[in-house]
């Protein structure tokens, strides 16, 4: 296989994690969120309007709560860039949520980034941050 072939199979890998993690989300299934998340010290998120948060169980402290409060979420990804650099994944893109809270449906859309790393042979999700998007 030659370079260019490798790193498209390797950017498909990286999509492949990223979507899982929405499918997560979508699903509010904090057990397949714990198969997408890397359990290393260093992980860390930002929800939009949040502080950030530094490691797994405040994060997955976080998901439970939003998922508590949604009675459900969809997502799609637009403007989706994503490259690899040896084991580190970087996708860039606008989240567009559409969720109920207390009966209230709305749309909203966010600019995020997830980095994710190879740890034994699997993409794990280390970095999500996620912001309002302006115009």
């Amino acid at each position: 296989m030659d370079p260019l072939e490798q790193l498209q199979l390797l950017a498909d890998e990286v999509r492949s994690a990223n979507a899982a993690y929405y499918r997560a989300l979508e699903n509010r299934d904090v057990e397949a969120l714990a198969r997408v998340w890397s359990r290393l010290d260093d992980v860390k998120c930002v929800h939009p309007g949040w502080r950030l948060l530094r490691g797994w169980p405040a994060i997955k402290a976080s998901y439970k709560r939003r998922f508590d409060e949604v009675a459900f979420q969809k997502f799609g990804v637009e403007d989706q860039f994503i490259e690899v650099y040896g084991d580190l994944g970087v996708v860039a893109m606008t989240e567009v949520c559409l969720a109920q809270v207390q009966g209230v449906t709305t749309e909203a859309r966010y600019q995020a980034t997830n980095l994710f790393r190879r740890e034994q042979g699997d993409w794990r999700l280390f970095l999500h941050h996620a912001s309002p998007r302006g115009n």
